[in-house]
């Protein structure tokens, strides 16, 4: 199965490890995550990360196998996609493109080019000092 990494259904997919020739969550569901995240790529990928959890765990409990001195246990898997769907869920959450504009302005004097506005501090005055060789 080819899959474009270019889309959001891709990315989803990379995000949770589901690029296997059989994955393990359709597109369609895939998708449907998609939708109900609202396109967030992160927060679907933290919700496909739930499913496959729950998917996991479904089996998890019935499948422990000991060969020699080899322990095959899935009952970690669940674990691993939960932890990976708080990262995720995290990462979702951090994602603020919210453009601020912080209007201020600065009051210089004329003469002595020392600022006098309200943001103005001990250490811009000597910056200035300095600068405008005013310096004892």
């Amino acid at each position: 199965m080819a899959i474009d990494y270019s889309t959001s259904l891709g990315y989803v997919r990379l995000l949770i490890g589901d690029t296997s020739d059989t994955p393990v969550l359709s597109d369609d569901q895939i998708n449907a995550i998609l939708s109900r995240c609202q396109s967030n790529v992160y927060e679907a990928a933290s919700e496909a990360c739930r499913a496959l959890a729950a998917l996991a765990s479904r089996g998890a409990f019935l499948y422990s196998l000991l060969i020699g001195n080899v322990k095959v246990n899935k009952e970690k898997i669940p674990e691993y996609y939960l932890k990976l769907a708080e990262e995720l869920a995290a990462r979702s959450e951090a994602t603020d493109t919210t453009d601020y504009t912080v209007e201020w302005s600065i009051k210089l004097d004329p003469v002595t080019a020392e600022d006098e506005s309200e943001y103005a501090d001990d250490e811009d005055d000597e910056y200035f000092d300095v600068w405008y060789g005013n310096s004892e």
